[in-house]
């Protein structure tokens, strides 16, 4: 490279005029590196902006450059606070509302929601059972509470009684024939 052209390159990179670079090339025997730091120097040339990373958790603040990222999205933190919020309503209205067994009209077994589904869910193949075995033996099963929009899913639990009602009447006619 002949010295225009490193006059040239240097004048680019250092955005300084050709006589600053030329200067600065003839005192350091034309080595462009050395002239960038003889410019740097002179403070003719602002130096890069230093950055530094360290593993050891030290927060070295003069050399350090931060940029702070604004963000809209949620952090892990408030996710799981508000999964665990979501989760205390929910199990704050399944006790409050109950699920009713009853049998003669006799005064029912009330338990709450929460407990039921718990049974429901660990102990599926004990609890499913012993509902369908109760129809057949005359208990009714209701839903109560301030919560539970009751008319549909009573209904529904009013209709499955009485068709285990009569099934248990037509087995008990074909045994009479």
């Amino acid at each position: 490279m002949d010295q225009f052209e490193k006059v040239e390159k240097l004048r680019e990179k250092a955005n300084v005029s050709y006589e600053e670079a030329k200067e600065a090339l003839e005192a350091n025997d034309w080595n462009i590196l050395d002239a960038m730091v003889y410019l740097e120097k002179e403070g003719k040339v602002n130096g890069p902006k230093a950055t530094s990373y360290t593993t050891n958790g030290e927060d070295d603040t003069s050399t350090h450059n931060s940029t702070s990222y604004s963000s809209n999205d949620t952090s892990f933190g408030e996710i799981i606070g508000k999964f665990f919020s979501w989760c205390g309503k929910v199990i704050k209205k399944g006790n409050e509302n109950s699920f009713q067994i009853e049998r003669n009209n006799e005064k029912p077994v009330c338990i709450p929601v929460t407990v039921f589904v718990l049974f429901v869910i660990f102990i599926f193949w004990v609890t499913i059972p012993l509902l369908v075995i109760g129809l057949f033996f005359g208990f009714k099963y209701s839903f109560r509470g301030p919560d539970v929009d009751r008319k549909p899913v009573n209904d529904f639990m009013d209709k499955a009684s009485e068709t285990a009602e009569n099934i248990k009447g037509d087995f008990k006619s074909g045994l009479n024939k």
